[in-house]
């Protein structure tokens, strides 16, 4: 896939966030049961943080369970979407995943729910989280990969793509290994979400503010011809059972901040001593 497919629009990303501020809960069934998927992997997870960041928290669904879940801990949501982030109650601030506003060292865990596949720079986002995070925090997020909406972009015959592309698993865990975050795990799952009809599709990605965002997008709109040829298509994803399939490939990740540099050996290397390390029990 050409590198000019992941340059994201972010004032298309914003202007879609901003149009669904007052939707988004109504419609976000998915992305609250991803978040709770998120949320149990911290079970599993030793770690008594101080301070927490949700980064793309949106309404704010996940921060509240990490107030819950974390109370002596500070927890901030951050999001690039002042309209989105009015509909929340905790702690809010606007801020861009490329510049997180905190300091060198000073969040012991970053969260981050389906937010990382709207950044303008996926590398530089998980660069600002490795900056940010303690030496042994911990950076858990999911996002999608390249099969969501398969069903979707390849009812289009018209040869562009209507689907906002996704990183790959691997490319994400790349660049994690690239940044130097310790022990970086990567998994993948497959949701599939049933709709009576593709315009309910359509509507429900509008009102979550998941559009195409793609700097070489098609812009513009589409025809009616290309309209209905692409409702004839997808009518043949349809199950016995009437529905018509969307699938969700939802990535998860964890890895570690690097420890101090005094770990570095002749070569330059970071080798981590197991006792420093934040393990599962």
């Amino acid at each position: 896939m050409p590198k000019t497919q992941f340059q994201v629009d972010q004032n298309a990303v914003k202007k879609a966030l901003h149009a669904a501020a007052r939707t988004y809960d109504n419609v976000g069934m998915v992305p609250k049961a991803i978040a709770d998927r998120l949320l149990e992997r911290l079970d599993f997870i030793r770690l008594n943080p101080l301070c927490v960041v949700d980064v793309g928290a949106r309404t704010g669904y996940a921060t509240q369970q990490l107030e819950e879940r974390y109370r002596e801990a500070i927890v901030v949501g951050l999001d690039f979407s002042v309209a989105i982030l009015q509909a929340a109650s905790s702690k809010m601030m606007v801020g861009e995943y490329t510049a997180l506003p905190f300091a060198d060292r000073s969040v012991d865990l970053i969260f981050s729910n389906l937010a990382f596949q709207w950044s303008s720079d996926l590398q530089q986002t998980l660069q600002e989280c490795h900056r940010v995070l303690k030496p042994g925090g911990l950076l858990l997020f999911s996002t999608v990969g390249p099969d969501t909406l398969k069903e979707l972009h390849s009812s289009f015959a018209d040869g562009h793509r209507h689907v906002h592309p996704f990183y790959d698993m691997h490319d994400i865990g790349d660049m994690l290994t690239q940044l130097r975050f310790t022990d970086p795990v990567m998994d993948t799952e497959r949701l599939i979400v049933h709709y009576s009809s593709v315009p309910q599709l359509v509507k429900d990605l509008k009102q979550l503010g998941a559009q195409n965002a793609s700097q070489d997008r098609l812009k513009g709109l589409m025809g009616k011809t290309q309209w209905r040829q692409m409702l004839t298509n997808y009518e043949n994803c349809r199950e016995e059972n009437g529905a018509l399939p969307a699938t969700v490939e939802v990535i998860y990740g964890h890895a570690f901040g690097t420890e101090s540099n005094s770990f570095k050996n002749a070569n330059g290397e970071v080798t981590v001593p197991i006792d420093k390390i934040i393990r599962r029990n």
